[in-house]
């Protein structure tokens, strides 16, 4: 009940991807993150962008094709869930510098962090996403990942670049590397229980 997952992004691939490629990315994340308004364990509420010739652009690209995700699926989200990630999200503003607060509809919040050590894991829900650039992947995860963050759902990462993340951190967490989209897929065992023999009487 205490995991935590995160999104990889690599930017250069969002800004690159193709007006097909970037639908079915806005449609991944809303698989991953909307159906239990990230309240899963394996939901990614932090979003680390390897960084690319333009973030920016990424950024924008990735948050435009999230809101057109969220238009064909006929998301809203409700008042309560509203109020309390915005007032989370300016309250991280308000705690620190360098932290910026988007919003571009009651459905998704974005709150820029300046690294990694700005970010709590207990911020949760509703369409909140926190996200970071990273100058150097490997090295900012492995001095923030430990044994509750569970997921790593990727995007735009060459497999070798990812085995190679899965073994610096290696004993200090994250349990699946996965694709994004496919954060919620379940297997009979799940954090280490089987799921059969713990259902079924």
């Amino acid at each position: 009940p205490d995991r935590h997952s995160l999104a990889l992004l690599d930017a250069d691939a969002v800004d690159a991807a193709s007006d097909e490629t970037l639908d079915a990315l806005g449609d991944a994340l809303f698989n991953d993150a909307y159906w239990f308004d990230q309240g899963g364990c394996s939901s990614p509420r932090l979003i680390v962008w390897a960084a690319g010739a333009d973030v920016e652009r990424a950024r924008a690209r990735l948050r435009g094709a999230v809101d057109a995700a969220l238009r064909r699926r006929g998301y809203e989200a409700g008042t309560g869930a509203v109020i309390g990630k915005l007032v989370r999200g300016l309250r991280t503003a308000a705690a620190q510098d360098g932290v910026r607060v988007a919003t571009a509809s009651n459905e998704a919040t974005w709150v820029e962090l300046p690294d990694l050590s700005a970010y709590e894991r207990e911020a949760t829900g509703g369409g909140r996403f926190f996200e970071v650039v990273s100058k150097d992947l490997a090295a900012d995860l492995a001095d923030f990942v430990g044994p509750r963050d569970q997921t790593a759902a990727c995007f735009g990462l060459a497999p070798d670049r990812v085995r190679e993340l899965a073994l610096t951190l290696n004993g200090r967490g994250v349990d699946r590397f996965v694709r994004l989209g496919r954060a919620l897929e379940f297997d009979p065992t799940w954090d280490g229980y089987d799921l059969p023999q713990e259902l079924v009487r």
